[in-house]
């Protein structure tokens, strides 16, 4: 067989050879890749960055939890770097679908008293790590400066449409946020802290709404 002959040969089946092994790769991979959807990816992250911190959130560490290969990461995500990209603009979603859920309720109080529920529901612990990630990022800053100018509006809205006049609305949104801001930050970091979420909700709604020192 002439020598061009023979060099060709080698390279088709080398090509053929190649696009076997990718789908078998592939075959084999399927059902690992399939398992787990984008959203997974970003809860477990989540749940990570709570525990140990942006930093700590790392592909490596991510498949091992989730029991996958670190292939089964980039077939939902180019790299670490869009993950936390998605991981921020997941976090921000958050606080939209907090505010629609908590619409629904009838009277400002019950408002209140369904946003406290709902962010419990939702998980309370993870906020402090964002804050301390925006303190690094200038650019995850200005997505925390937005999220919570949101988070104030609507709270703000709730003691308009309570009765407050606008400047007591909005001293009132302040004490609520930073209330939340701080049991976060305690929680996260004292593990003797024992006061429930619940309970801090019902006070500072109760508090909150105390016509006698509007």
């Amino acid at each position: 067989m002439p020598y061009g002959s023979v060099l060709t040969f080698k390279m088709i089946y080398s090509k053929v050879n190649i696009r076997h092994r990718m789908v078998t790769y592939l075959e084999h991979n399927w059902i690992e890749f399939m398992s787990l959807t984008r959203q997974d990816w970003l809860e477990a992250a989540r749940h990570l960055m709570t525990e140990k911190g942006v930093g700590g959130v790392k592909v490596e560490v991510l498949a091992r939890i989730l029991k996958v290969s670190k292939g089964s990461f980039y077939w939902h995500f180019k790299d670490r770097k869009e993950l936390l990209s998605e991981l921020l603009s997941y976090w921000a979603s958050i606080t939209d679908e907090l505010i629609n859920h908590a619409k629904k309720a009838k009277t400002p109080e019950a408002q209140l008293s369904t946003l406290f529920a709902a962010i419990e529901a939702s998980g309370v612990s993870g906020e402090e790590v964002i804050q301390v990630w925006a303190q690094q990022d200038s650019e995850v800053a200005k997505v925390v400066h937005e999220v919570e100018k949101k988070r104030m509006e609507y709270l703000t809205e709730i003691f308009v449409e309570g009765g407050f006049g606008k400047a007591r609305a909005k001293e009132r949104a302040e004490i609520t946020y930073l209330t939340y801001l701080g049991y976060a930050f305690k929680n996260a970091n004292d593990s003797a802290f024992s006061l429930k979420f619940s309970t801090l909700g019902k006070e500072i709604v109760n508090l909150m709404f105390e016509r006698t020192k509007k």
